[in-house]
């Protein structure tokens, strides 16, 4: 298969992860998850994931930092 096939079958398979991820977190907003939030830092903001792997973004609290919270998503 020659490698410019490859390369557009692997974008569109990539564009179909992000759709398919970003309607999965979209069918769980305004819902209550318990988010476990990592100790990294970008910029301001610290990153997590809920339960069910939907990455949640937030000011960054140190006092959140490796502790389960309870966030609206």
């Amino acid at each position: 298969m020659p490698v410019s096939l490859r390369k557009q079958r692997n974008a569109r398979l990539r564009a179909l992860s992000e759709d398919k991820m970003n309607a999965f977190a979209n069918a769980h907003r305004t819902q209550q998850r318990e988010v476990l939030f990592e100790q990294t830092k970008y910029g301001e903001r610290m990153e997590g994931y809920t339960d069910n792997y939907i990455r949640v973004s937030r000011p960054y609290d140190e006092t959140l930092v490796n502790t389960l919270s309870m966030i609206e998503l």
